[in-house]
């Protein structure tokens, strides 16, 4: 009996030892990682990337499969005058006081992928005062800041901007302000988060930073963006068909010069050199030309030149000033105004065959013609009945119908790149704004509320 019981408590050591040894070899479901961890030395980098050296953390399980590429977008910037914990955000503000010594430009980013080419831009009362060019080593996802301004004096007293290109394209920026005594034209909501989208924006001009510059916003108002900065005017934004580029004039060289830049406000380069003046740049639909105004034969008069600056052709030449071209969708016509039977009205310029057919007849002024880009109507400013108004007709001449209807100047119109809409300037306030509108004049919106005047809408594909 003994000998059974001995037997029995071997075999129940014995057992227990074996699941046991099952039980070890059990382990946990693993965890998937939301993202990998970017460790940052904080002491030594302006901006971020430049010079940190990044220690990423290895994950202990397996690396999943690469999904589809995320378009790189910011969903927020803010400004703190101290980081906690390497990217913890301290003393976060939009009014920072006087003796500020130290501002960090913080970002939420998505998309992002290292080795990107970035620029940082700071502006003071609407001067550039600082650039760094740095690949971006932030890793994809995350929150974090991104570069700082100091100055050991203190931050002198006015508005600021920061703005982050990547890739030569303007991504995203924020407006803060520094001293409470300053004297500054508070940022819109808009501008102080902007988010890069996919879809129709529109470039414009606007004097609310007490200057001619050239700014891009959203369709609906939102995400405002100012793209050129200088002492002196710009103006005469035109956006290419495939959005990538802006042809503007602006006087920064001395005399009215056309000029053509990156959809984010970068690589500006000129592309007319002459005596005279040149004006109102117009993109083919194929982007390979730009048509534009000059003086430079005495009187304002429509030429052609291929979309880098070379082969300057004439188009026009008349005693009287032809201005305001825009190209038929093949390429082959210009609409344009001329007075040259006594008041503006519009023409079309048959670029193969030469002559010059008129389209309107009457005795008010017709100005500021824009083809659409389904090729069907042309959009145009009247006074016919009493009143600058939008105006639409066929391309072929007739059925002429009045799209709006107000006791004050609405001009510049400006069709969206699907034809369906119209952009365009109403003084219907105390100042000029844009609006968008159906191409039929209903449900006309106010986009931008500025204290100074907004105008001179053109809208980009993307």
């Amino acid at each position: 009996m003994a000998r059974e019981k001995s037997l029995a408590v071997a075999l129940s050591v014995l057992l227990l030892c074996i699941l046991g040894c099952i039980s070890i070899e059990v382990v946990p479901a693993e965890e998937t990682p939301i993202r990998t961890v970017v460790v940052f030395d904080t002491t030594t980098r302006t901006p971020r990337g430049t010079s940190a050296t990044a220690t990423a953390v290895e994950s202990p399980v397996a690396t999943l499969a690469p999904s589809a590429p995320v378009e790189p977008s910011i969903q927020q910037v803010f400004f703190a005058t101290g980081v906690s914990g390497g990217s913890e955000p301290a003393g976060v503000a939009t009014d920072f006081p006087d003796g500020t010594t130290k501002v960090y430009a913080f970002a939420a980013y998505t998309g992002m992928s290292d080795g990107l080419t970035c620029q940082s831009l700071w502006y003071a009362n609407g001067q550039e005062i600082a650039r760094t060019s740095f690949d971006w080593a932030l890793g994809q996802t995350g929150e974090t800041w991104v570069d700082f301004l100091e100055a050991d004096a203190g931050l002198s007293t006015g508005l600021y901007n920061w703005e982050l290109l990547v890739e030569g394209e303007l991504l995203s920026g924020g407006t803060f302000s520094v001293g409470t005594s300053a004297q500054v034209t508070p940022p819109s909501p808009a501008t102080s988060t902007p988010v890069r989208v996919t879809g129709p924006r529109i470039v414009f001009v606007s004097l609310r930073d007490r200057n001619n510059e050239i700014y891009v916003m959203n369709a609906d108002g939102s995400g405002v963006v100012r793209l050129t900065n200088n002492s002196d005017i710009d103006y005469d934004p035109a956006c290419s068909p495939d959005g990538t580029r802006i042809a503007f004039m602006s006087r920064r060289d001395g005399n009215n010069e056309i000029y053509v830049m990156n959809s984010g406000g970068s690589g500006v380069t000129r592309l007319t050199n002459h005596g005279a003046e040149d004006w109102d740049p117009a993109w083919s639909l194929d982007g390979s030309r730009i048509a534009f105004v000059s003086d430079r034969a005495g009187n304002a008069e429509i030429y052609i030149m291929n979309s880098t600056g070379g082969s300057v052709t004439r188009v026009t030449d008349n005693e009287i000033s032809d201005r305001w071209p825009s190209w038929s969708p093949d390429g082959n016509h210009i609409v344009l105004t001329s007075p040259r039977d006594g008041n503006d009205e519009l023409m079309i310029k048959d670029l193969l065959a030469g002559p010059m057919t008129r389209l309107t007849d009457n005795q008010a002024n017709d100005w500021d013609p824009t083809w659409s880009p389904d090729g069907s109507r042309i959009a145009f400013v009247s006074n016919r009945d009493g009143n600058e108004e939008i105006y639409v007709m066929n391309a072929g001449g007739g059925g002429v119908t009045r799209l709006t209807n107000n006791g004050e100047p609405d001009i510049s119109p400006a069709w969206s790149p699907d034809s369906a809409r119209l952009a365009y300037v109403s003084y219907s306030g105390t100042n000029g704004d844009i609006y968008v509108m159906n191409a039929d004049g209903s449900a006309a919106t106010r986009i931008t509320n500025n204290q100074a005047d907004d105008w001179d809408p053109s809208w980009c594909a993307r």
